[in-house]
């Protein structure tokens, strides 16, 4: 059967807790101010990048299956990230 390569994507969301300090701080990382929002979305990107960029670096990751539908094993490739 022909397997064709597909582009997906999902929008995700969570709840960041953050504060004046954290706030300060991202601000100081990034060299310009940030609302709450931008703050939390760098929380959260900063918090995901490391373990999305290790799908792309180890082969071993992507393990399990969808019930009996598929393995994820070299079913899943080239995984992006972005927080704009």
């Amino acid at each position: 059967m022909e397997q064709r390569t597909i582009k997906a994507t999902i929008n995700l969301s969570c709840d960041v807790i953050i504060n004046d300090l954290i706030k300060s701080l991202a601000e100081s990382e990034c060299s310009s101010s940030l609302s709450d929002e931008e703050t939390a979305r760098k929380i959260l990107f900063a918090f995901l990048n490391p373990k999305i960029e290790s799908f792309n670096e180890e082969d071993d990751m992507l393990t399990g299956q969808w019930d009996t539908v598929c393995d994820f094993k070299g079913r899943l490739n080239n995984f992006i990230i972005s927080h704009e």
